[in-house]
């Protein structure tokens, strides 16, 4: 995947708000770039699949460095969809959700640190068995986020970002004007998601996730 600085998007929203700090607008389209992502699932790779091993449960997943997985979906072994269940449904559902073993598992939750738990634990060794799709979002530190941000939803970004430092209070930038923006923002939020779901299932957004670290 191409990634691109937030040089790129700074030049259009700095005419918006005259005055204010570069880190305050880096920051703010940070922000925006988080939210879009978390709300509308846009960015999507594949999870380079894993071997799955007897007796072993957990399962790293690797997201790109200047990324932060949302969640996984579409979570696979051997081609057969996993249910989800969080560690509280287990507990209902389960009594033995913690130890017990089959040949395949069926269900999965997500642990700590980015873990994927399979339950029933598999008692058999499965090459490149697990797969997914992982649902991204850039880290809030990151200076460089993926390219297609910048192509598909800049005017998006730029709303968004614009409508929330006009909303400051006291500034030479602030603006009634936020209202509008932040309006516009939210209304390209509901077709930024409509266009991720149709995507996902035409796999025109996914890609392979590779070692990026």
């Amino acid at each position: 995947m191409k990634y691109t600085t937030l040089d790129d998007f700074e030049s259009s929203v700095l005419s918006h708000v005259p005055g204010c700090p570069l880190e305050l607008i880096y920051l703010q389209l940070m922000k925006v770039m988080i939210d879009l992502c978390e709300k509308t699932n846009i960015w999507q790779e594949q999870m380079i699949p894993l071997t799955t091993y007897a007796t072993v449960k957990l399962y790293p997943v690797e997201v790109p460095y200047r990324a932060r997985l949302c969640f996984p979906e579409n979570v696979k072994y051997k081609g057969k969809t996993l249910s989800k269940l969080n560690q509280s449904e287990f507990d209902a559902q389960y009594s033995d959700w913690r130890t017990k073993t089959a040949k395949e598992p069926t269900h999965f939750y997500m642990d700590e640190d980015n873990l994927i738990a399979l339950y029933p634990i598999p008692t058999t060794n499965e090459v490149q068995s697990l797969t997914a799709t992982l649902i991204l979002k850039p880290d809030l530190k990151a200076r460089e986020v993926p390219e297609f941000l910048l192509i598909q939803h800049l005017p998006t970004i730029e709303k968004g970002t614009i409508g929330e430092l006009q909303k400051i209070p006291g500034k030479e930038w602030s603006s009634d004007a936020w209202q509008e923006n932040k309006r516009k923002y939210f209304s390209d939020l509901t077709t930024a998601k409509i266009d991720a779901i149709r995507q996902g299932a035409g796999g025109g957004l996914r890609v392979k996730l590779r070692g990026l670290r």
